[in-house]
């Protein structure tokens, strides 16, 4: 269950969100100009092992301004996408209206979805920067596996959690592990504007995370009922989140060639039981 301090915390993250929205719209990193023109926001690892999806029908959990969920709908899904933020569900809705897509937003919490997500889905899909907002993976993954109809399945995409034991690593000699692998709640020194812009002002970035390791997410998914079929982990991240990185031809971002190798990003491919 989730704790009850997390109610707060993650109202606070809420508004939080809501506030950066406007500052994502204008930012490279999300590339919203890039989208309208006819680009996409999906790396090659997620296409490549989601699969086919036209005729599919797709929720997207924490979909935030909804590039991702419109970018899966240019492919043939039939997307519907939630997030808490409202704000962020308005931008969302105003890109499908710019582009023509066919997309549902719903505001949400995902540990409540509404009683409007009528029907099961093929597919949930969520990727990059999701699991360090939730203070509870298990009940994170059954409200995924309960939105599924038999047989479909959910796919997460994420940061490898090793990665942020790193964080305040200015050279790859540097590198030294520091803070908890396993679940705690993360201890965060407030700062102003956002990981996709250079903003500087009075936009506070959400202020609570949660150190979530593989076990959390891996036995959350296992306890919702979903049956586990793939499991990759991957040596490439969509963003330079440390700064001796090197980025690769295909726009991901990859330890330099000295090393050392580790994993950066992980995806999780669980199937609804069928009987």
């Amino acid at each position: 269950m989730t704790k009850r301090i997390a109610v707060r915390e993650l109202e606070e993250n809420r508004k939080d969100w809501d506030a950066l929205v406007p500052l994502h719209l204008k930012s490279e990193f999300y590339g919203v100009e890039r989208f309208l023109n006819g680009g996409t926001a999906l790396g090659s690892i997620e296409q490549r092992e989601v699969g086919p999806v036209r005729g599919c029908s797709l929720l997207h959990l924490q979909c935030h301004i909804g590039i991702d969920t419109l970018s899966w709908a240019r492919k043939g899904a039939n997307v519907t996408g939630v997030d808490f933020s409202t704000e962020a569900i308005r931008a969302a809705r105003d890109l499908a209206a710019r582009t023509g897509l066919s997309a549902r937003f719903v505001p949400a919490d995902v540990y409540h979805l509404p009683e409007s997500l009528k029907g099961k889905f093929d597919i949930v899909f969520s990727s990059w920067g999701v699991i360090a907002w939730l203070p509870d993976m298990e009940k994170w993954a059954r409200a995924a596996a309960g939105c599924l109809q038999k047989g479909g399945f959910l796919y997460l995409l994420d940061i490898h959690p090793l990665v942020h034991l790193f964080d305040d690593s200015r050279t790859v000699k540097g590198m030294k592990p520091a803070g908890s692998y396993f679940h705690e709640k993360v201890k965060l020194v407030p700062e102003s504007g956002s990981y996709a812009t250079d903003y500087k002002g009075n936009v506070t970035f959400p202020r609570h995370q949660w150190q979530e390791s593989l076990q959390d997410v891996i036995r959350g998914i296992i306890r919702s009922g979903l049956v586990i079929e793939d499991f990759s982990e991957h040596e490439v991240m969509p963003h330079k989140h440390l700064p001796f990185m090197r980025r690769l031809r295909n726009g991901y971002w990859a330890m330099p060639e000295t090393g050392p190798r580790i994993p950066l990003s992980f995806s999780i491919k669980a199937r609804k039981p069928s009987g």
